[in-house]
């Protein structure tokens, strides 16, 4: 977010870019981990920095030191001190917290991590801001021991609460792939044993037993409820539906990838400004131009909040100002989008014109992108659109105005949905409040993502639909 004073723009930073920026600058307030640490080998660690006003910010690491690394990792900005010690108080549920001086709580980490990574298991994703709360990783810190592995130094995968067999599996496979059979040992706490390395929903599309029985009850709940989502009464209710969901979908999602497709789409804003103001080259004109922004400006607002029940005023409004100001490529973007809204027989052809008339202004070629990957998914995938980054449209531009953003992420989102590419659906979830997206845009890209999600576990359904009827005749 940017806000204007005395004519120059003040990039605001979001909690994200303050910590990824300034973090490391402030004071180590406390460290504590779980008493129990070196003995279960599960180090859940809080590091916690102090601001000038008294206020904290926080990382949260659980470090998992006989396999996977950084399972998970969170982080608090800029919360009182109160809010600290409720955070305290609930961490301290699962067993007695103690403070540790801060190079202890850092080598946990870092062993963690280099121990997971000759396996290949990559930290949380959270991580790529969280670890800007700990110091970087030089020898300037301490070096201190830390056990890691079983007690015969290999990798020891204890299969945790919240990891069913589809998850378990990718995790041994992934063992035998980098540790080589015979060189790690498994635990299996919640007594179920068949793990062979597919079934549910792999490429073969064959099911394990195991699998079915344990995503059965949340598919069919998932089918009973779908046909209600209209109607679905109270927050609570849409909440549920969209957990439910998400409880289905997440041990889809590939880690690595994911984690990596992640760090490339923030990567693409690291340096980039979020601007409010109009400036030329969001107008699409060139510098020291006359040109009425004000007027441009207001024409493309009044089509950004429009419905489909204005759009002719609209449109006649649009023409008047096209006609004054000629050329302006904002306010044939403006067209295109009331002629998406209205369905128009003729979108096709005018994004296709304006694309040959302003190859290079971003909104109206992302326009065509999208309209090209609709048409022929075939040209290129949505992790390729990922992987290519904000270069795609905006080149080596330093700012960038929130409706260019918003358009960019949409177009991301509608890839990923057409693909049901879970690894990228499930990046956008997590990135959308992290780049910064403004909150009137957020709604439209979530029901995106939604509808995308939702059509995968409709998928999932209908293979499992099959393994039942296949199952049924054998």
């Amino acid at each position: 977010m940017a806000k204007k004073k005395k004519g120059k723009v003040i990039q605001m930073l979001s909690p994200e870019n303050y910590i990824r920026q300034k973090a490391r600058a402030l004071p180590i307030y406390e460290c504590v981990v779980n008493k129990d640490w070196e003995e279960s080998g599960l180090a859940d660690i809080i590091v916690a920095r102090k601001h000038t006003n008294g206020n904290l910010t926080v990382g949260l690491f659980l470090a998992d030191l006989k396999c996977l690394g950084i399972k998970n990792a969170h982080y608090r900005f800029n919360i009182s001190q109160t809010e600290y010690c409720d955070l305290l108080f609930n961490a301290g549920e699962t067993g007695e917290m103690i403070p540790i001086p801060y190079p202890l709580a850092h080598n946990i980490v870092f062993a963690g991590i280099e121990f997971a990574d000759d396996y290949g298991f990559v930290p949380h994703q959270s991580f790529s801001v969280a670890q800007y709360i700990l110091e970087e990783d030089t020898d300037d810190i301490e070096l201190i021991e830390i056990g890691c592995g079983g007690e015969d130094g290999k990798p020891l995968y204890v299969r945790g609460p919240h990891e069913d067999n589809v998850r378990a599996n990718q995790i041994i496979a992934q063992l035998e792939k980098n540790a080589g059979p015979g060189n790690y040992n498994f635990i299996n706490e919640l007594g179920v044993d068949n793990f062979d390395g597919g079934g549910f929903g792999d490429d073969e599309g064959e099911w394990g037993e195991d699998e079915c029985v344990i995503f059965a009850d949340r598919i069919n709940e998932f089918l009973e409820l779908l046909p209600k989502v209209d109607i679905l009464q109270g927050a609570e209710e849409r909440e549920h539906f969209l957990n439910l969901v998400d409880s289905i979908v997440e041990p889809f999602v590939e880690p690595e990838k994911a984690d990596r497709l992640y760090g490339k789409l923030l990567s693409g804003f690291d340096k980039i400004e979020i601007v409010d103001e109009p400036f030329d080259e969001f107008i699409g004109i060139a510098p020291k131009i006359e040109s009425d922004r004000d007027k441009i400006t207001e024409q493309l607002d009044k089509v950004l909040n429009s419905s489909v029940e204005n759009v002719k005023d609209l449109r006649e409004g649009l023409e008047r100002t096209m006609e004054s100001i000629p050329g302006t490529p904002l306010l044939h973007f403006a067209e295109l989008v009331l002629l998406h809204l209205e369905e128009s027989s003729g979108f096709e052809d005018k994004v296709e014109s304006y694309h040959k008339k302003f190859p290079g202004y971003p909104l109206i070629k992302i326009f065509w992108a999208n309209l090209r990957h609709t048409k022929n998914r075939q040209q290129y995938s949505a992790e390729s659109i990922f992987e290519e980054g904000t270069n795609k449209f905006f080149g080596e531009r330093a700012k960038l105005h929130p409706v260019e953003i918003y358009q960019y992420i949409q177009f991301l989102a509608l890839a990923s949905m057409g693909e049901k590419n879970i690894n990228c659906l499930d990046i956008l979830s997590g990135a959308i409040e992290e780049i910064g997206i403004k909150e009137i845009f957020c709604q439209q890209i979530f029901s995106i993502i939604a509808i995308g999600k939702i059509s995968f576990v409709l998928s999932l359904a209908e293979k499992m639909g099959k393994y039942q009827e296949e199952a049924g005749q054998s």
